[in-house]
């Protein structure tokens, strides 16, 4: 009797040393697969955010583009009437310029850094003063076409150079606060202290 019963016991001890193992292999593996699926998470999560990024990044590049090359090609449009390098006034390749530069001013305002927004902001006061001065004929076609020619390409290239530091292309340069700060001077010179109510004209 007392030999079955230890048998019993031994028999008992198995089973549920079996069972228990079996319970805690179980609880393992699920765990396992719980920390996998968190780990494939968390890497997707990182996967989407670096496409985010890339994203973000591939559309700042390409509004900077644009904006820099929409910028260039409305002061040309311009500069070009003033200067007689057209036979006929093409007053629509003006038009054109000018909304294709304040449509990706627009854009790219929500994106800017607070620099380049400050430069942003002054090259598109002195494109569109210079603009209005053009269209209204308020300073003498020469002196408009000098103003395109000197402080109108100093806008264009300050612009340039906020853009690219803003992408990470290049350094900042601290001379470009003194060159900001003379531009400001000269369009106000130019053009008056008030953009609604130039002094000229």
């Amino acid at each position: 009797m007392s030999v079955d019963l230890a048998a019993i016991g031994v028999a008992t001890v198995s089973v549920t040393g079996t069972l228990g193992a079996a319970v805690v292999t179980q609880f393992a593996v699920l765990r396992g697969k719980r920390i996998e699926g968190e780990n494939q998470r968390l890497e997707h999560d990182d996967e989407r955010r670096d496409a985010a990024r890339r994203a973000a990044a591939d559309t700042m590049r390409s509004t900077y583009a644009d904006l820099n090359s929409a910028t260039r090609a409305y002061r040309t449009a311009i500069r070009d009437q003033l200067a007689g390098f057209t036979d006929e006034p093409d007053v629509e390749r003006v038009e054109l310029a000018r909304k294709a530069f304040h449509d990706l001013y627009a854009a790219a305002q929500m994106i800017m850094s607070e620099h380049a927004l400050e430069v942003a902001g002054e090259v598109n006061l002195c494109l569109g003063l210079g603009y209005g001065a053009w269209r209204n004929a308020r300073i003498p076609e020469p002196e408009l076409d000098a103003w395109f020619a000197g402080p109108g390409s100093e806008a264009a290239w300050l612009l340039r150079h906020a853009l690219r530091v803003d992408l990470g292309v290049i350094e900042p340069d601290p001379k470009t606060a003194d060159r900001l700060r003379t531009l400001r001077a000269q369009r106000i010179d130019l053009f008056g202290d008030d953009p609604d109510n130039p002094r000229r004209g």
